[in-house]
């Protein structure tokens, strides 16, 4: 059912019941305001119920490298989408390379839409896979370091250490990263 409110221009309406919108959008016209669950019940720990950002989006992702970038890279494909709820991000990358140049340090990807929070209480991991990369360790992760907008690589051998994938490691030729990684931001 379709509730009318008159006149509508009063500070603070009060409805009961529940209202639909028959054409267009709940638009909240204020920043830092949103949609306050602060009914609910709360868990030990809760710092916020209320939802006030919601973004969907793309990106470009790019190569990079943290002591000398790369010089140049030829780029096959360059995908980045993004969706932020509140301060948590989803994104998912496929990124192809047919050539580079140059490129010293640890390997990154960078463009990512947000940075992520400096605070060591939010590390997060993701999901990769690399194709073509050569690398001595078995298994490879993808995170995004505290406070920057870029994706870092560790690789581990069974039961080794865990050591930072290289940019020399990216090589020449078609090289091909799928990362899918959730983290929170600034």
């Amino acid at each position: 059912m379709l509730k009318t409110v008159s006149p509508f221009n009063t500070a603070s309406p009060t409805f009961s019941g529940n209202v639909t919108l028959s054409n267009g959008n709940l638009v909240i016209g204020t920043n830092g305001k949103g949609v306050d669950f602060s009914a609910s019940s709360h868990a030990a720990g809760m710092t916020s119920e209320l939802l006030d950002d919601y973004e969907v989006g793309t990106f470009t992702p790019t190569l990079k490298a943290a002591t000398a970038d790369f010089t140049s890279v030829t780029y096959s494909n360059q995908y980045g989408f993004y969706t932020k709820v509140g301060n948590l991000v989803h994104i998912d990358i496929y990124l192809q390379t047919s050539g580079t140049v140059g490129g010293l340090g640890t390997l990154q990807i960078g463009g990512l839409p947000f940075a992520a929070l400096g605070s060591s209480a939010y590390n997060n991991t993701g999901n990769c896979i690399g194709y073509g990369i050569t690398f001595a360790g078995t298994l490879l992760e993808s995170y995004v370091p505290q406070g920057t907008s870029v994706i870092q690589f560790l690789t581990q051998s069974s039961g080794g250490a865990y050591a930072a994938l290289d940019a020399a490691n990216w090589g020449g030729g078609v090289k091909v990263m799928k990362v899918s990684l959730t983290y929170r931001a600034n």
